[in-house]
């Protein structure tokens, strides 16, 4: 699980940007949540990796790679709340994809 709350990214968004990059994450609610349509974590599937034969360095190339999304996604939902009013989750998709 990795809590994003700290970083300012919803669960929601942060999915929809790795799902761009071929990393494949679950949104999913933390402690504190208060609704489980706006989660502010991510699950990751190690084991899915495991299985293919990744091992610990694979594993750190992994989160660098994710953290590398996480500053991307921030600097995305920074460039749409300026240009828009709203938090919604489809002008975030819609900017990642124009960036």
């Amino acid at each position: 699980m990795w809590d994003l709350r700290q970083h300012g990214v919803s669960g929601n968004k942060m999915e929809k940007a790795m799902e761009m990059v071929n990393i494949i994450t679950n949104k999913n609610t933390v402690v504190g949540d208060k609704s489980a349509f706006n989660p502010n974590g991510i699950r990751l599937g190690t084991g899915a990796l495991t299985t293919r034969g990744f091992v610990e360095k694979d594993m750190e190339l992994v989160a660098k790679y994710m953290v590398k999304v996480l500053n991307i996604s921030k600097d995305v939902q920074d460039q749409v709340y300026e240009k828009t009013s709203g938090k919604k989750l489809v002008d975030f998709v819609k900017a990642m994809e124009e960036n």
